[in-house]
Protein backbone atom coordinates (compact mmCIF):
# COMPACT_ATOMS: atom_id res chain seq x y z
CA UNK A 1 0.00 0.00 0.00
CA UNK A 2 2.90 2.35 0.67
CA UNK A 3 4.16 2.67 -2.92
CA UNK A 4 0.73 3.41 -4.51
CA UNK A 5 -0.06 5.73 -1.61
CA UNK A 6 3.21 7.58 -2.16
CA UNK A 7 2.40 7.95 -5.85
CA UNK A 8 -1.06 9.32 -5.08
CA UNK A 9 0.25 11.64 -2.37
CA UNK A 10 2.93 12.97 -4.72
CA UNK A 11 0.32 13.56 -7.41
CA UNK A 12 -1.84 15.42 -4.89
CA UNK A 13 1.07 17.57 -3.73
CA UNK A 14 1.93 18.35 -7.34
CA UNK A 15 -1.66 19.42 -8.01
CA UNK A 16 -1.67 21.70 -4.95
CA UNK A 17 1.64 23.25 -5.96
CA UNK A 18 0.36 23.85 -9.47
CA UNK A 19 -2.65 25.68 -8.04
CA UNK A 20 -0.31 27.70 -5.80
CA UNK A 21 2.17 28.52 -8.58
CA UNK A 22 0.51 27.85 -11.95
CA UNK A 23 3.20 29.66 -13.92
CA UNK A 24 6.30 27.94 -12.57
CA UNK A 25 5.58 24.69 -10.79
CA UNK A 26 9.07 23.20 -10.92
CA UNK A 27 10.71 26.50 -10.01
CA UNK A 28 8.45 26.80 -6.97
CA UNK A 29 9.24 23.24 -5.84
CA UNK A 30 12.99 23.75 -6.29
CA UNK A 31 12.95 27.05 -4.41
CA UNK A 32 10.98 25.68 -1.48
CA UNK A 33 13.10 22.52 -1.27
CA UNK A 34 16.37 24.45 -1.26
CA UNK A 35 15.18 26.80 1.49
CA UNK A 36 13.95 24.01 3.83
CA UNK A 37 16.21 23.06 6.73
CA UNK A 38 17.29 19.46 7.29
CA UNK A 39 15.06 18.84 10.38
CA UNK A 40 12.07 20.30 8.55
CA UNK A 41 12.80 18.14 5.51
CA UNK A 42 12.93 15.04 7.73
CA UNK A 43 9.63 15.92 9.39
CA UNK A 44 7.99 16.58 6.03
CA UNK A 45 9.34 13.28 4.70
CA UNK A 46 7.89 11.37 7.66
CA UNK A 47 4.57 13.14 7.22
CA UNK A 48 4.57 12.22 3.54
CA UNK A 49 5.25 8.57 4.38
CA UNK A 50 2.41 8.54 6.91
CA UNK A 51 0.09 10.20 4.43
CA UNK A 52 1.16 7.71 1.78
CA UNK A 53 0.14 4.77 3.97
CA UNK A 54 -3.28 6.30 4.69
CA UNK A 55 -3.90 7.24 1.07
CA UNK A 56 -2.74 3.80 -0.09
CA UNK A 57 -5.12 2.09 2.32
CA UNK A 58 -8.04 4.24 1.16
CA UNK A 59 -7.12 3.56 -2.47
CA UNK A 60 -7.08 -0.19 -1.86
CA UNK A 61 -10.44 -0.11 -0.06
CA UNK A 62 -11.93 1.91 -2.91
CA UNK A 63 -10.67 -0.69 -5.37
CA UNK A 64 -12.20 -3.48 -3.27
CA UNK A 65 -15.49 -1.57 -3.29
CA UNK A 66 -15.35 -1.47 -7.09
CA UNK A 67 -14.66 -5.22 -7.24
CA UNK A 68 -17.40 -5.89 -4.70
CA UNK A 69 -19.86 -3.90 -6.78
CA UNK A 70 -18.89 -5.79 -9.92
CA UNK A 71 -19.26 -9.11 -8.11
CA UNK A 72 -23.02 -8.60 -8.06
CA UNK A 73 -22.97 -9.55 -11.73
CA UNK A 74 -22.52 -13.21 -12.59
CA UNK A 75 -19.55 -12.76 -14.90
CA UNK A 76 -17.49 -11.05 -12.18
CA UNK A 77 -18.68 -12.90 -9.07
CA UNK A 78 -16.38 -15.37 -7.30
CA UNK A 79 -17.66 -18.97 -7.18
CA UNK A 80 -20.49 -19.58 -4.75
CA UNK A 81 -20.94 -22.71 -2.65
CA UNK A 82 -22.68 -24.63 -5.44
CA UNK A 83 -19.90 -23.83 -7.92
CA UNK A 84 -17.23 -24.86 -5.41
CA UNK A 85 -18.97 -28.18 -4.77
CA UNK A 86 -19.34 -28.77 -8.51
CA UNK A 87 -15.61 -28.07 -8.97
CA UNK A 88 -14.79 -30.50 -6.18
CA UNK A 89 -16.83 -33.26 -7.80
CA UNK A 90 -15.24 -32.49 -11.17
CA UNK A 91 -11.68 -32.84 -9.83
CA UNK A 92 -12.16 -35.87 -7.55
CA UNK A 93 -14.11 -39.09 -7.73
CA UNK A 94 -17.41 -39.27 -5.87
CA UNK A 95 -16.18 -41.57 -3.09
CA UNK A 96 -13.16 -39.34 -2.43
CA UNK A 97 -15.38 -36.26 -2.29
CA UNK A 98 -17.60 -38.04 0.25
CA UNK A 99 -14.54 -39.05 2.28
CA UNK A 100 -13.23 -35.47 2.27
CA UNK A 101 -16.53 -33.87 3.27
CA UNK A 102 -17.10 -36.52 5.95
CA UNK A 103 -13.98 -35.23 7.69
CA UNK A 104 -15.15 -31.60 7.42
CA UNK A 105 -18.86 -31.57 8.39
CA UNK A 106 -19.11 -27.78 8.62
CA UNK A 107 -17.71 -27.41 5.12
CA UNK A 108 -20.09 -30.10 3.87
CA UNK A 109 -23.05 -28.23 5.36
CA UNK A 110 -22.05 -24.91 3.82
CA UNK A 111 -21.27 -26.33 0.37
CA UNK A 112 -24.61 -28.15 0.27
CA UNK A 113 -26.66 -25.36 1.80
CA UNK A 114 -29.44 -24.00 -0.38
CA UNK A 115 -30.80 -21.56 2.20
CA UNK A 116 -30.19 -17.84 1.98
CA UNK A 117 -27.15 -16.54 3.82
CA UNK A 118 -26.06 -13.14 4.99
CA UNK A 119 -25.76 -10.70 2.13
CA UNK A 120 -23.65 -8.11 3.89
CA UNK A 121 -20.10 -7.12 3.09
CA UNK A 122 -17.34 -9.19 4.64
CA UNK A 123 -14.38 -6.91 4.02
CA UNK A 124 -12.15 -6.78 0.99
CA UNK A 125 -15.14 -6.52 -1.34
CA UNK A 126 -16.36 -10.02 -0.39
CA UNK A 127 -19.99 -10.95 0.15
CA UNK A 128 -20.68 -13.03 3.25
CA UNK A 129 -22.37 -15.93 1.48
CA UNK A 130 -21.85 -19.67 1.92
CA UNK A 131 -19.10 -19.69 -0.68
CA UNK A 132 -17.13 -17.09 1.27
CA UNK A 133 -17.64 -19.00 4.53
CA UNK A 134 -16.41 -22.18 2.86
CA UNK A 135 -13.36 -20.34 1.52
CA UNK A 136 -12.52 -18.89 4.95
CA UNK A 137 -12.94 -22.34 6.50
CA UNK A 138 -10.49 -23.85 4.00
CA UNK A 139 -7.92 -21.14 4.71
CA UNK A 140 -8.30 -21.54 8.47
CA UNK A 141 -7.92 -25.31 8.30
CA UNK A 142 -4.91 -25.08 6.00
CA UNK A 143 -3.19 -22.70 8.43
CA UNK A 144 -3.78 -25.24 11.18
CA UNK A 145 -2.77 -28.45 9.42
CA UNK A 146 -0.62 -27.39 6.47
CA UNK A 147 0.51 -23.73 6.58
CA UNK A 148 2.68 -24.12 3.47
CA UNK A 149 -0.41 -24.66 1.32
CA UNK A 150 -2.26 -21.51 2.41
CA UNK A 151 -3.09 -19.17 -0.49
CA UNK A 152 -1.38 -16.16 1.13
CA UNK A 153 0.65 -15.41 -2.01
CA UNK A 154 -2.52 -15.06 -4.06
CA UNK A 155 -4.02 -12.80 -1.40
CA UNK A 156 -0.89 -10.64 -1.41
CA UNK A 157 -1.08 -10.33 -5.19
CA UNK A 158 -4.73 -9.31 -4.93
CA UNK A 159 -3.92 -6.63 -2.35
CA UNK A 160 -1.06 -5.31 -4.48
CA UNK A 161 -3.15 -5.12 -7.65
CA UNK A 162 -6.03 -3.48 -5.80
CA UNK A 163 -3.67 -0.79 -4.48
CA UNK A 164 -2.60 0.07 -8.04
CA UNK A 165 -6.11 0.43 -9.50
CA UNK A 166 -6.60 4.14 -8.71
CA UNK A 167 -3.09 5.67 -9.30
CA UNK A 168 -3.18 5.44 -13.14
CA UNK A 169 -6.35 7.53 -13.24
CA UNK A 170 -4.97 10.19 -10.89
CA UNK A 171 -1.62 10.37 -12.69
CA UNK A 172 -3.36 10.70 -16.04
CA UNK A 173 -5.32 13.71 -14.79
CA UNK A 174 -2.13 15.23 -13.36
CA UNK A 175 -0.20 14.74 -16.60
CA UNK A 176 -2.95 16.17 -18.78
CA UNK A 177 -3.27 19.15 -16.46
CA UNK A 178 0.47 19.75 -16.20
CA UNK A 179 1.20 19.46 -19.93
CA UNK A 180 -1.90 21.22 -21.17
CA UNK A 181 -2.08 18.30 -23.58
CA UNK A 182 -3.85 18.67 -26.92
CA UNK A 183 -7.04 16.73 -27.58
CA UNK A 184 -5.35 13.83 -29.39
CA UNK A 185 -2.80 13.30 -26.59
CA UNK A 186 -5.50 13.65 -23.95
CA UNK A 187 -7.60 10.96 -25.62
CA UNK A 188 -4.57 8.70 -25.93
CA UNK A 189 -3.64 9.11 -22.26
CA UNK A 190 -7.22 8.49 -21.15
CA UNK A 191 -7.46 5.34 -23.26
CA UNK A 192 -4.13 4.09 -21.87
CA UNK A 193 -5.21 4.67 -18.27
CA UNK A 194 -8.56 3.03 -18.92
CA UNK A 195 -6.88 -0.02 -20.48
CA UNK A 196 -4.54 -0.32 -17.49
CA UNK A 197 -7.42 -0.16 -15.02
CA UNK A 198 -9.48 -2.67 -16.99
CA UNK A 199 -6.51 -5.02 -17.06
CA UNK A 200 -6.10 -4.72 -13.29
CA UNK A 201 -9.83 -5.34 -12.74
CA UNK A 202 -9.72 -8.40 -15.01
CA UNK A 203 -6.75 -9.80 -13.09
CA UNK A 204 -8.44 -9.14 -9.75
CA UNK A 205 -11.60 -10.94 -10.84
CA UNK A 206 -9.54 -13.90 -12.12
CA UNK A 207 -7.52 -14.14 -8.89
CA UNK A 208 -10.63 -13.79 -6.74
CA UNK A 209 -12.19 -16.74 -8.54
CA UNK A 210 -9.03 -18.84 -8.50
CA UNK A 211 -8.17 -18.39 -4.81
CA UNK A 212 -11.36 -20.13 -3.69
CA UNK A 213 -10.79 -23.15 -5.90
CA UNK A 214 -7.12 -23.23 -4.91
CA UNK A 215 -7.90 -23.21 -1.17
CA UNK A 216 -10.56 -25.90 -1.58
CA UNK A 217 -8.28 -28.16 -3.63
CA UNK A 218 -5.34 -27.67 -1.27
CA UNK A 219 -7.41 -28.71 1.74
CA UNK A 220 -8.91 -31.65 -0.15
CA UNK A 221 -5.50 -32.87 -1.29
CA UNK A 222 -4.02 -32.69 2.20
CA UNK A 223 -7.05 -34.35 3.82
CA UNK A 224 -7.21 -37.19 1.32
CA UNK A 225 -3.46 -37.80 1.44
CA UNK A 226 -3.54 -37.84 5.24
CA UNK A 227 -6.50 -40.22 5.31
CA UNK A 228 -4.71 -42.55 2.88
CA UNK A 229 -1.56 -42.52 5.01
CA UNK A 230 -3.54 -43.29 8.16
CA UNK A 231 -5.56 -46.11 6.60
CA UNK A 232 -4.35 -49.58 7.68
CA UNK A 233 -2.79 -51.63 4.90
CA UNK A 234 -4.99 -54.21 3.29
CA UNK A 235 -4.21 -57.67 4.59
CA UNK A 236 -3.75 -60.29 1.88
CA UNK A 237 -6.36 -63.02 1.81
CA UNK A 238 -4.70 -66.41 2.55
CA UNK A 239 -5.00 -68.82 -0.29
CA UNK A 240 -6.96 -72.03 0.24
CA UNK A 241 -4.83 -75.15 0.58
Amino acid sequence: MLAPGFCLSTAGVFALVRVKAPGGTWEFITRQASSASTPLAIVLGLLLLSLSFIVGYISRELAFWVIGTLSRYSGYAPPDAAAMLHHLKFVYEADRVDDFLLRHPDLKHWLNSSSASEDSGAGGGHKADWGFRSFKYCKKELRRVNPEAVVDETEMEINMLASFLIPPLVFTVDIIWALGAPVALTIGLCLTATAMCLGIVKSLVRLRKGERYEALESLANFTLQASTALSPPTQPVPSAT
